[in-house]
């Protein structure tokens, strides 16, 4: 069924395109002035910080249990946090889901200690983590290719775009391995760069 809203979708629309444009003529002013001090790296990191707050305060209003493999890794997480011995045989035809469900568990994990019981959502919120971090990696590495302007262009493309992807609330590799191909591509582009620290990046990588 169509879904109703509270004001005519032009409203919506017009709202939209004055963000935009409110957006694009502060990150036109912060541009200039990432590449005028030397903190910028500090100032891009807070603002990746205050994205991953903002995700999760976003997601937790409407996050969802989804089904399939996503729901299968989760259920394994919640069975090694509880200390059962998953016998699960579906990881007899998907090992490469095993490391996931050591990451999720270390997710949940962390959640207990902090008090919170709901799993699912300590997933969300590694994931809603792991987002903000791959769009401060994706600013260096535009920093390296071209400068501060271009960089900011490159980190507010992403937020907007697939950093607000509501996939961030799938527990499955789709949002956890999103860092993982920016990371090593910025190896790369450091490597290519800067000609020096070659073995040591390579051994990050």
């Amino acid at each position: 069924c169509k879904k109703e809203f509270m004001l005519p979708n032009v409203v919506y629309a017009c709202a939209g395109g004055v963000l935009l444009i409110a957006i694009a003529f502060a990150a036109q002013h912060l541009g200039k002035y990432l590449q005028r001090t030397k903190w910028s790296d500090f100032i891009m990191m807070g603002l990746s910080l205050a994205f991953f707050g903002f995700l999760v305060v976003l997601t937790y209003h409407y996050y969802f249990r989804t089904g399939w493999d996503a729901q299968v890794v989760h259920w394994a997480a919640e069975m090694v946090v509880e200390s059962e011995i998953n016998r699960m045989p579906y990881f007899s035809y998907y090992p490469n889901n095993a490391f996931i469900v050591f990451l999720f568990s270390v997710a949940i994990r962390i959640g207990r200690l902090a008090g919170i019981s709901n799993g699912y959502f300590c997933i969300v919120t590694m994931q809603c983590f792991l987002f903000a971090v791959t769009a401060f990696v994706l600013y260096r590495t535009a920093v390296l290719l071209a400068n501060e302007r271009v960089a900011l262009a490159v980190w507010v493309v992403y937020v907007m775009i697939p950093g607000l992807s509501p996939w961030v609330t799938v527990p499955y590799s789709d949002a956890t391995g999103l860092l993982f191909p920016a990371l090593l591509f910025y190896l790369y582009v450091y490597i290519c760069k800067k000609k020096k620290y070659t073995m040591p990046v390579l051994a990050m990588g």
